[in-house]
């Protein structure tokens, strides 16, 4: 616990390593889910640090080395826990041939899970999130790499 999460360089400089924290916020106003699953795959170049932060006990999060796949698993969400998150550090050090562009940060966000009520299973999709970081006030515009 107590840990800072994210630092280095902003914006990121070629050669040198910049952490950020990135949140996955589950909001549900329907019915208990269960087998909620988010997902996504760190883009080369971005690594896992194994750092992460889970605002409930709700679930586990967990990456695969082999497929680059981060995943965040709640067994069930109940209507009483209307919201769920967590967070997670990556870390990026541009190359030299990423002078001047913003990065990739994390791919496509995949969000599933399975209304109890009603048995269906429904699905979500977020944009990726690329180090231009449009939804944090201190970190916004500052993505190209230098």
């Amino acid at each position: 616990g107590g840990q800072p999460i994210g630092g280095g360089p902003l914006p990121t400089k070629v050669g040198e390593a910049t952490t950020y924290e990135l949140r996955w916020r589950l909001r549900n106003a329907f019915h208990d889910l269960s087998n909620v699953v988010v997902a996504a795959t760190l883009p080369e170049g971005i690594s896992w640090t194994g750092r992460t932060r889970a605002d409930t006990g709700l679930g586990t999060i967990a990456f695969n080395a082999t497929t680059r796949e981060v995943r965040f698993t709640i067994p069930r969400l109940p209507i009483t826990s209307p919201e769920a998150s967590v967070s997670f550090e990556v870390s990026a050090t541009p190359k030299e041939n990423q002078r001047g562009q913003l990065m990739l940060l994390l791919g496509v966000t995949r969000a599933e899970a399975q209304d109890i009520i009603t048995g269906v299973t429904f699905s979500t999709d977020a944009p990726s999130i690329s180090s231009n970081l449009d939804a944090d006030p201190q970190g916004r515009g500052k993505g190209v790499v230098q």
